[in-house]
């Protein structure tokens, strides 16, 4: 079968890079896993040859020390020379993101929804800033630890508000994804008409950046791919910020959903 771009659907394809397993994931955990990274020669969106089963990413839970366990100890941010727990300093990039188009404190009356919550650090802090959090989170025990928070975390969309949310958000979870219109398609049924989309995923262009030796990263993004994606699916991009230095280098990308259009 030929390989084939999930965004432009051109089978114009060349590989990038192969490494003979075992290959290593994000968390730094070892896969069986040959690494296999093609690129779309027609728009340059990169991705994996072969997608990662379920079965493989089920470590996830167990050993993911980022962002999915429930480790007492919390990774350290230097941020501007200013040393912050991860979630932290993630929370207060995002917040001044958001705080950009919408007023963001205890009297907001706004819903967020995070995508992909992890342990729940980062969905309590927006919690405990007094808004309406909620969250998605797949992997049972992440999801556990959240409620032992007291957030409210769902598996699945199906059981999530529908036209609910001011906000979804998503933090390094989108590269993850088999399929990142599935992402899309989730925002445009939980946000409300004229709701807002922010996405974090890493920088893999940037200057020393590493991304594409991980083989749970499942594509590679650039400014216009993310851009694409999202008027495929109805939104209009406010801003992209391309290969921000902000702790490791990511790219943010803020879009806004316009209800009535479609693929």
């Amino acid at each position: 079968m030929n390989d084939i771009c999930n965004l432009c659907h051109s089978t114009n394809i060349e590989e990038l890079l192969f490494i003979n397993a075992p290959s290593l994931c994000s968390d730094l955990a070892v896969c069986d896993y040959d690494l296999v990274k093609i690129v779309c020669k027609s728009c340059n969106l990169v991705f994996n040859r072969n997608k990662m089963s379920e079965n493989n990413k089920d470590h996830y839970p167990e050993n993911y020390h980022l962002s999915a366990s429930s480790i007492s100890e919390e990774p350290i941010f230097n941020v501007n020379g200013e040393k912050k727990k991860r979630s932290l300093a993630i929370f207060e990039m995002i917040k001044s993101k958001i705080s950009n188009y919408t007023p963001l404190n205890s009297s907001s009356e706004i819903s967020l929804l995070e995508f992909g919550s992890g342990d729940g650090r980062l969905l309590k802090r927006f919690f405990d800033l007094g808004i309406s959090a909620k969250g998605i989170e797949l992997h049972r025990q992440s999801r556990e630890t959240c409620l032992s928070k007291g957030l409210n975390v769902q598996a699945k969309i199906e059981n999530c508000d529908i036209a609910k949310y001011d906000w979804m958000i998503s933090f390094t979870v989108l590269e993850h994804l088999n399929d990142p219109l599935e992402y899309y398609d989730t925002a445009r049924k939980v946000l409300k008409k004229d709701g807002f989309l922010l996405t974090i995923v890493p920088s893999s262009f940037s200057k020393c950046s590493y991304d594409l030796f991980f083989c749970d990263h499942e594509y590679h993004f650039n400014s216009s791919h993310l851009i694409r994606y999202g008027e495929m699916a109805g939104f209009s991009t406010l801003s992209f910020e391309a290969g921000s230095g902000w702790a490791a280098g990511v790219n943010i990308v803020i879009q806004k959903y316009s209800e009535g259009k479609a693929y």
